[in-house]
């Protein structure tokens, strides 16, 4: 089936749309897992030193 140029534009527009949503989730995912991350980090190194001070 052919598309007008009408229909191209809208589908270009279209797709152009989902792939930044994509994106944007995408991203926003990464930042997640980089602050759990961190979290984790933060968690194990208040043990070390809670460690290393109530050490004799």
């Amino acid at each position: 089936e052919n598309l007008s140029e009408d229909d191209d534009g809208k589908f270009g527009e279209v797709m152009g749309q989902l792939v930044m949503r994509y994106f944007r989730k995408k991203e926003s995912e990464i930042e997640r897992s980089d602050v759990d991350g961190l979290r984790k980090d933060l968690v194990e190194l208040k043990t070390i030193l809670k460690d290393a001070l109530s050490a004799p």
